[in-house]
């Protein structure tokens, strides 16, 4: 469902009403050694969608080693990417997208010959009572969350927004993805950001309060898709059936978007 309603977004988006679509799917986990102690950095996706013939491999990098409370829930749910934390840990995160074709497979960037859109969401991002995620983007431009949104968002920082679940009406259901219909509480502990012409995007996660104790959280990111301008002399006309528009509307996101102004 989550998953439908970005594709909605991607096919609503301005860059252009005439424009290709393809859907991310992160289901095919063919590394995944975070474990309980994630000493290997890195978590591979095969075949996460195709382009113009090209296959499209995804990995997460963390930036060092971290702690899951539950290292067997690192990896994919319901075709999404989740990643668990213990209390107290920080991490930075890279999600990249690759040239299957090339290399090795996730050596070689995805690129495309025309500007395209990557819309994303990062959900379940929530509290306790004793506990809170904190997800912190860099160099965004524009991201939407919903209007009754429970996330508390931070962007007093150049170059870096916040979003977090400190005021969130407890441990809201989602650690093992959304299913065919997302209630208004999820909705609110969820966000979407669309990145330009990016294959390869970083984010924060954090698990607070700093003390540690005998308790893990989730991230769950839904990889999106990606919308593509059409090419010189190209006419491409991508309608959306009205399932979507339908899905849009009964998820209840009533979406406040922000583009935040260059400093």
């Amino acid at each position: 469902m989550f998953k439908k309603i970005i594709m909605a977004m991607i096919i609503c988006l301005p860059l252009s009403a005439q424009a290709t679509s393809i859907e991310l799917n992160f289901g095919d986990t063919v590394n995944n050694n975070f474990g309980a102690s994630a000493t290997n950095l890195v978590m591979n996706y095969s075949n996460v969608s195709s382009y113009n013939d090209v296959v499209i491999n995804a990995s997460i990098t963390a930036t060092s080693v971290f702690d899951s409370k539950n290292g067997t829930k690192n990896g994919s749910v319901a075709n999404d990417i989740r990643i668990n934390m213990d209390r107290g840990d920080a991490n930075v995160f890279t999600l990249s997208l690759w040239d299957a074709s090339k290399g090795n497979g996730f050596d070689t960037l995805f690129t495309a010959s025309e500007d395209f859109d990557w819309t994303l969401g990062f959900y379940d991002i929530d509290g306790a009572s004793n506990s809170f995620d904190v997800v912190t983007l860099f160099d965004i431009n524009q991201y939407s969350v919903t209007s009754t949104t429970a996330l508390v968002v931070d962007n007093s920082q150049s170059n870096q927004i916040s979003f977090s679940g400190v005021n969130a009406k407890g441990d809201v259901k989602g650690q093992d993805g959304l299913g065919a219909f997302i209630t208004q509480q999820q909705a609110d502990v969820a966000l979407f950001v669309t990145y330009q012409n990016l294959s390869e995007v970083t984010f924060a996660y954090e698990h607070g309060p700093a003390s540690k104790d005998n308790s893990g959280r989730n991230l769950l990111i839904d990889g999106g898709g990606l919308k593509f301008a059409p090419k010189d002399g190209e006419v491409v006309v991508t309608v959306p059936t009205p399932n979507m528009f339908l899905l849009f509307a009964t998820a209840m996101l009533a979406l406040l978007t922000v583009k935040r102004k260059s400093s």
